[in-house]
């Protein structure tokens, strides 16, 4: 009986062994060999810079398959004016033999002057980004930064956008994101004294045509929120809270310069578990 037993525990040693192996494969050589096949689309219930893009990966063998979808991938918009997106965060996926796994993934738009992707929209997996892009994806996988940040960061890589654009309202990695993406774009280090000025400006803003509103909600335990500003296109304007709260009940209120979208619908939206839970239109056409 001993003997039974300990053979048992052996191979369920083996087999867990086995079942855990790393034997993880590249989503493109898996797209490649035709091991999976892809359905790519725009994820309606996130924001452009966090949960950009939804995956449905069909695992068409009759073999358990561990994918890796590593950060620095480029997903091409099948719509010209439709931003394109550059994986942020690698995830392991394992999928069962001939059975679909959804995964949302992390990541940020490129080419700002396009618009915001929808559920509508979809995308093909071509091939790592281009050097500087995924440069960066590797800096924001390794240090674990998202948000408006990390979307500024890739719009300013992909789009020449201004390094200030990065300074925002949560502060943990902000300056050595300012760093390397100067690094990146061979620019000088951005002084702390300036980076300190740009922090006041963006805590203390001036304002000559502003809108103000506000956000009620509640949430069971201590969570991450966001509130943020997007134009028509739905592309991000600007982020105006970002804060954990405590459990119970919020207000939060927000303004925001309105001069240069004046003649625009734009929308204000409050964001948690990197989900968009509330949205309110903005009427600056009248």
């Amino acid at each position: 009986m001993r003997n039974l037993v300990l053979n048992y525990l052996i191979f369920g040693a083996i087999t867990l062994a086995s079942f855990v192996t790393n034997n993880a494969k590249d989503i493109l050589s898996l797209q490649e060999s035709g091991e999976i096949e892809l359905t790519l689309k725009g994820n309606s219930e996130s924001t452009h810079y966090l949960k950009p893009l939804t995956i449905q990966a069909k695992n068409t063998t009759r073999k358990v398959i561990e994918m890796k979808i590593p950060a620095g991938l480029h997903f091409v918009s099948h719509e010209e004016n439709t931003q394109d997106i550059l994986s942020t965060q690698s995830q392991m996926v394992r999928i069962a033999p001939n059975s679909t796994k959804t995964i949302d993934l992390s990541g940020v738009c490129i080419q700002h002057s396009n618009a915001s992707p929808s559920g509508n929209s979809l995308f093909t997996l071509s091939a790592k980004a281009e050097p500087k892009l995924y440069e960066l994806a590797q800096f924001l996988d390794d240090k674990n930064i998202e948000g408006s940040a990390a979307q500024h960061a890739a719009w300013a890589i992909s789009d020449n956008n201004d390094l200030s654009n990065i300074i925002g309202l949560d502060h943990q990695h902000e300056e050595e994101l300012m760093d390397k993406t100067a690094s990146i774009l061979n620019l000088p280090k951005v002084p702390i004294e300036e980076i300190k000025k740009l922090r006041q400006q963006r805590v203390q803003p001036t304002y000559s045509s502003s809108l103000k509103g506000y956000f009620k909600f509640e949430f069971p335990r201590a969570t991450q929120v966001q509130v943020a500003v997007f134009n028509q296109d739905h592309v991000l304007i600007k982020e105006v809270f970002n804060a954990k709260v405590q459990p119970g009940f919020h207000k939060v209120d927000y303004e925001l310069e309105t001069t240069e979208y004046e003649g625009q619908k734009i929308y204000s939206q409050l964001i948690a578990y990197n989900k968009v839970l509330s949205k309110r239109s903005i009427d600056l056409r009248h």
